[in-house]
Parts: structure tokens; sequence; C-alpha cells
């Protein structure tokens, strides 16, 4: 089944969880890492003696603030901050290392330096926000183009799909239409609705994903799955009763 055969609730879904994806890795941005790394080094010098995609990850925040520096890779060109900043560090084993949140600090060997260089720190710090403000300058349009839903429907339009959905979110979505949309208790799904399984495999899903307990009664045929659901979780039936009454 193509892209756009799906019903639009499924391609909504579908659209949504590539979105989720896309703003949580780095693969989007990978036609972008020469470009930073030109850009800082232009700009900066190179700070980095490793490429951008080891230096940032992406984390489950709100954009811009998902783009952190990384927790595995942290140290940072002393030498091009010392030109930078006008400041010379007297110690072969010094370092600088950036922390998630774009703090830098330094340290003599296994220590970390002591208050007469927070200034110096504070301000490798500023410089390297600037480098950020830099980075997301360039990456933000091209953040906006891949989560557009154009975007990615377009990507997607020719891709054939036997399964879009994981059990867990199938099982989820029916639950979730059939409880919400029915006024009784009971809807029927058809085949367009339950993702290329068949009846009885989408009711065998919801049973092993832990709908069983709200589920009254359940029959299928080749093309719909009836279900009966508890009035205890369909809202709209039980608003109905109230004003039955």
């Amino acid at each position: 089944m193509k892209f756009y055969e799906l019903s639009q609730r499924m391609q909504d879904m579908l659209v949504e969880r590539q979105r989720d994806y896309i703003t949580t890795c780095m693969d989007w941005l990978e036609d972008l890492f020469p470009l930073i790394n030109d850009k800082v080094n232009e700009e900066y010098g190179r700070l980095f003696s490793e490429p951008f995609d080891t230096l940032m990850c992406v984390q489950e925040l709100e954009w811009p603030h998902n783009l952190v520096w990384s927790t595995t890779y942290t140290e940072l060109d002393l030498a091009v901050f010392e030109e930078a900043l006008g400041v010379f560090v007297p110690s072969y084993d010094a370092r600088l290392e950036v922390s998630p949140n774009g703090r830098v600090w330094l340290y003599f060997g296994d220590y970390q330096a002591d208050s007469s260089w927070r200034e110096f720190e504070e301000a490798c710090t500023e410089l390297l926000a600037e480098v950020k403000e830099l980075i997301l300058d360039i990456v933000s349009d091209y953040y906006e183009l891949y989560t557009s839903t154009a975007y990615i429907e377009s990507q997607l339009w020719d891709d054939d799909f036997t399964w879009v959905l994981t059990d867990k979110e199938l099982a989820g979505h029916l639950f979730e239409v059939g409880t919400t949309e029915t006024t009784t208790g009971n809807w029927i799904f058809t085949l367009e609705e339950l993702d290329g399984r068949t009846p009885a495999q989408a009711l065998y899903i919801l049973y092993a994903q832990g709908y069983q307990e709200y589920i009254l009664d359940a029959e299928c045929t080749d093309d719909t799955l009836d279900i009966i659901f508890s009035l205890d979780v369909c809202p709209n039936a039980e608003v109905e009763e109230e004003e039955e009454e």
C-alpha cells in the first residue's frame, strides 16, 4: 500500500512519527556538517579537533533547546581559545572541556582550575555560545524544512507500506478511536483502519497490549472488527447517559 492510499489518520500518524524521529537524531544534518565546520573555522578558527557531528547531539526537547553539546566528546582546542581571547594558559597538560549546557571548564591534568581562572572560563563559555548561535543560524531553515508536513509527505509519497504502526501504536490508536468516537460503547473498524492487519490480528494485538479488560465483546468478520467497549472508558457515552437522565 502506498502512502497516499493510507487513510488520512494513518498518514497523519506516520508524518508525526517521522517528525519525532527527525527531531531526535542527527541524520538530517549530515549534509550540513562540512558547511558548519567551514563556517565555524572561518569565523572563529579551528575551535574543535573533531567534526561537528561528534560535538553535538539532539535530545528530546523543543527546538532549538534540543541541540546540545555532546556528553561523550567534550574536549575543545585550548590553543584556539587562548588566541581568540588573548590569554596564555601556562601548562602543558591544561585542557578545556564543555558540558552539555555549554559551560566551559578549564582543567590542569585531572584537577579543575581554581577560581582565579573563572573569568577565562566564562569568556570561553560566551565564545562557545556565539558559535552555537552561528550553528543554529545555519541549521534553523533546514530544520523547519525537514520537519514540515509537506516535506515529510513528499519523501514518503511513493513508499510502500505493509504496516505503518507498531503493535503498541496500533492498539493505542484503535482504543483511542473506538472509545472516543462511540456514543454507545460499540464501534466497528474496517480493514482500512487496521493498518494492514486482519480483524483477528488487530483484536489479538489489542488483547496482547493490555486492553482486554476494557473490551466486553468483539466479533471479527473478513473485513470488519466489531468491538463493544466498557462504558467506563467511553467518555462520550457517559455524557450522553447523563443528558438522558
